[in-house]
C-alpha cells in the first residue's frame, strides 16, 4: 500500500509540473515566411536534423520554462533558498535579490496571480 501511495504521489506532482507548463509557457512568436503555404515547405513539426534541433533549442532559450524538464523546474523554482515569516494575516517568502532565476520566479508569479 505504501508503494501504491507513492506512486500516486509521483503521478500528482507529474500532472501538476505538466499543467503548470501549459499554464506558464510563454512560446515565441513564429514568423511565417509567405502568407501562401509551398506544397514543398515541410511543417516545422515533421522537420527532422539539425533545422528540428535549432527550433527546439530556439524554443528552450526563449522560454526554458516552458520546455523545461522537471529537473529544470527543480533546479530553477524550486530548490531555492527563501526565508519565510509567518503572521496572523499573511505568509510572507523573502527571496535574494542577486538569485540569478528570480524573473522566472515573477513571471510564474503573474502568470498564476495576475491580480498582485
Amino acid at each position: 500500500m505504501a508503494n501504491c501511495f507513492r506512486m500516486f504521489l509521483h503521478c500528482l506532482a507529474n500532472n501538476l509540473l505538466v499543467s503548470l507548463r501549459q499554464t506558464i509557457a510563454n512560446p515565441p512568436v513564429e514568423v511565417a515566411s509567405s502568407n501562401y503555404l509551398d506544397p514543398h515547405e515541410v511543417p516545422v513539426e515533421a522537420q527532422a536534423g539539425r533545422a528540428r534541433r535549432h527550433r527546439f533549442n530556439r524554443r528552450r532559450q526563449a522560454d526554458p520554462l516552458g520546455e523545461g524538464h522537471a529537473c529544470t523546474w527543480r533546479l530553477r523554482l524550486i530548490k531555492v533558498a527563501a526565508r519565510i515569516k509567518v503572521t496572523a494575516r499573511r505568509v510572507r517568502v523573502f527571496l535574494s535579490g542577486s538569485w540569478p532565476y528570480l524573473h522566472h520566479f515573477h513571471a510564474v508569479i503573474r502568470t498564476l496571480l495576475p491580480d498582485t
